[in-house]
C-alpha cells in the first residue's frame, strides 16, 4: 500500500505541477508566479523531476514486488542465486581439475 501511496502522492504533485505551468502558459499574466523569474522556472523543473523520479522509482519496485509474489523470489535474489551456482560451479571445476591432477 505504501508504495501505491507514493506513486498516486508523486502522480497527483506532477499533474498539478503541469496544470498549473499550462496554465500560467496559457495565461501570459503578471499574476502568474511560474514564469516571473528564473529562480521559480528552475525550482519548477526540479520539482517536476522529482515527481517523475519517485513515480518511475515506486513503479519499478511494484513490479519487482509483484514480480516476487508470483515467481517466490525477487529478482535481486534469483541474480544472486545464479551468481552462487556459478562461483560453485566454478569452485568444482577447479576442485575436480586439481583432483584428477593429484590422480596423475
Amino acid at each position: 500500500m505504501f508504495l501505491f501511496y507514493v506513486f498516486v502522492g508523486s502522480a497527483h504533485a506532477a499533474v498539478l505541477i503541469c496544470a498549473q505551468t499550462w496554465h500560467c502558459y496559457g495565461l501570459r499574466d503578471s499574476k502568474c508566479q511560474v514564469f516571473k523569474n528564473t529562480e521559480n522556472v528552475v525550482l519548477v523543473t526540479v520539482a517536476l523531476a522529482c515527481c517523475m523520479l519517485f513515480a518511475i522509482f515506486v513503479c519499478v519496485m511494484f513490479v519487482d514486488q509483484i514480480y516476487y509474489i508470483v515467481k517466490g523470489t525477487g529478482t535481486i535474489d534469483s541474480k544472486q542465486k545464479e551468481e552462487r551456482k556459478n562461483e560453485l560451479a566454478e569452485f568444482l571445476n577447479e576442485t575436480e581439475l586439481t583432483g584428477l591432477e593429484r590422480l596423475k
